[in-house]
């Protein structure tokens, strides 16, 4: 999954980086919370293919 300028977030864009949980590689994503996922933590789990979140798990 490549990022352009145009799919980027501003933020992204800016620091030149961006950060795809996503990849070529054919084995899942499994996130596994236990606790607060704001931000890129957040993305990184909806992003996965699958969730695994306790009931201690805070989304933002």
């Amino acid at each position: 999954m490549e990022a352009t300028a145009a799919t980027r977030s501003p933020r992204c864009a800016r620091s030149g980086t961006t950060y795809p949980v996503r990849n070529r590689d054919p084995k899942p994503v499994i996130a596994a919370v236990d606790g607060p996922a704001y931000g890129m933590g957040a993305e990184f789990t909806v992003q996965a293919d699958l969730r695994i979140a306790s009931t201690r798990a805070r989304f933002a």
